[in-house]
């Protein structure tokens, strides 16, 4: 899986046919065009879950923020392997559970 974020500079008429073209192809591979709203709020996603960790840092608390692209039928897998990861390794270093916060964007 691939996913692509494109940012069109120029004179509109231009952006335009850039944009379409682009589109042509994508449609042409089986691809998905989901716009620009969809890459807003990627982008606000990793904005607010970087920021929450630093800001939760000042509390004594650990936080982490974790992105990936996985099959339906494997999400809960991830899950699962990653919380186990997480919390063995939060054991080991004397750090308790309710103390972390985790958030999650997993397409």
């Amino acid at each position: 899986m691939v996913a692509a974020g494109v940012v069109y500079e120029g004179p509109t008429d231009l952006i335009n046919l850039v944009e379409t073209h682009t589109n042509e192809i994508v449609k042409k591979y089986n691809g998905l065009v989901a716009g620009g709203e969809s890459a807003i709020k990627g982008h606000f996603f990793t904005f607010v879950s970087c920021y929450l960790r630093d800001f939760l840092r000042q509390y004594k608390m650990i936080a982490d923020a974790f992105e990936t692209s996985v099959t339906w039928s494997n999400y809960q897998k991830v899950l699962d392997n990653y919380y186990k990861t997480v919390y063995d390794a939060y054991e080991k270093l004397g750090y308790e559970k309710r103390l972390t916060y985790h958030c999650f964007r997993i397409a």
